[in-house]
Formats: C-alpha cells, sequence, structure tokens
C-alpha cells in the first residue's frame, strides 16, 4: 500500500517540527483499512491512497468546529459535538482522494 500526501505540513512544540499529518495502513483477509489524521488547526490537506482494486468503498470523517470538540459533557460545561459523516468513495485511477478537513480524522475499508 502506498499513501502520499500532496504537502505535509509540520507543527511546531517547542524546538521540535512534528508531522501535522498521521496515517495508519492494515490490512485482514477481506479488506483495508487507512486511517488518516489531520492535527492542523489552520489548513486541510488533500491526500491520495493507492491500493491494489478499484472497488467502491466508503469513508467515515470524524471532524469538530474547533480543536477543543467533544462528543461528551465534561463535568458542566458546554457540549460541542463531533460530526461524524459517512459517504461513498470512489477509486480515480486506482486511488482513493480525501480531502482532510483541519482537525479531522478519515477512516476508509476497502474490500479486497
Amino acid at each position: 500500500m502506498t499513501v502520499k500526501s500532496s504537502r505535509i505540513p509540520t507543527l511546531s512544540i517547542g524546538e521540535t517540527q512534528v508531522p501535522a499529518v498521521y496515517f495508519f495502513a492494515s490490512e485482514d483477509d477481506s479488506y483495508r483499512y487507512l486511517v488518516a489524521i489531520n492535527l492542523d488547526p489552520e489548513n486541510g490537506v488533500n491526500v491520495i491512497w493507492k491500493t491494489a482494486g478499484n472497488a467502491a468503498s466508503t469513508v467515515s470523517m470524524l471532524s469538530g468546529k474547533s480543536l477543543d470538540t467533544q462528543n461528551f459533557d465534561d463535568w458542566g460545561k458546554s457540549k460541542k459535538a463531533v460530526e461524524i459523516e459517512t459517504s461513498a468513495l470512489m477509486p480515480v485511477d486506482g486511488a482513493y482522494v480525501l480531502d482532510l478537513p483541519k482537525h479531522s480524522m478519515a477512516g476508509v475499508k476497502v474490500k479486497k
């Protein structure tokens, strides 16, 4: 499996630069999986995932309107709901293209 990004921004933590986008890929006997996490609070990123086969798939996108978005009440603080959107994902020329909004996470499951 190959995962590419049109750009991978970095974030500064003190004097250390870290990638703002993380990828996790795995597979089992039936499916291939990709999770892409965009930690950047300011910028979206374009991800291209090339994998064997041309099966239609689904993507589940988790995002929120702010960095402190949560899906639970925290001892009386106001709740800021996390949004989860699931949609069809069709490959284009053998690749799945994801547009990750700022501070979001996407999970893709592709049948082998």
